[in-house]
């Protein structure tokens, strides 16, 4: 068990996955209610914004799969003509968000993601 915060924890997930992806615009732990408890944003978006929004996401992705019969939502993507956006669910009341250019390699973001959310998913109140 680690003696570190969760605070600390996403803080030092997020500066290895900066290591591995420097090119991510933003990443953010945020509650399922939209507020934030980790972020490390690399442009001018607000973190409070941020969270916000990705709750906003979050609350329509749990409402849509389970209506088509698809069972619970785990993560989902959003593409735009210049970036993307990953939102994973952390435990039963956290949201981890990437944000990275368009041209990013989904294979880096996809294994960072899933190993940072399993391991806060443990940490998460």
């Amino acid at each position: 068990m680690s003696t570190l915060s969760l605070t600390e924890q996403a803080a030092k997930a997020f500066k290895e996955l900066y290591s591995e992806i420097p090119e991510m615009k933003g990443v953010i732990l945020a509650t399922s209610d939209g507020l934030p408890l980790a972020s490390d944003m690399k442009s001018n978006i607000s973190a409070d914004k941020m969270a916000a929004l990705v709750a906003t996401a979050l609350s329509i992705g749990k409402r849509i799969m389970p209506s088509f019969g698809m069972g619970e939502v785990t993560e989902f993507s959003i593409t735009s003509a210049e970036g993307r956006l990953f939102i994973y669910l952390v435990g039963s009341s956290g949201a981890l968000c990437f944000l990275t250019p368009r041209n990013v390699n989904l294979g880096i973001v996809f294994l960072k993601a899933n190993e940072i959310a399993k391991h806060l998913s443990q940490v998460m109140p």
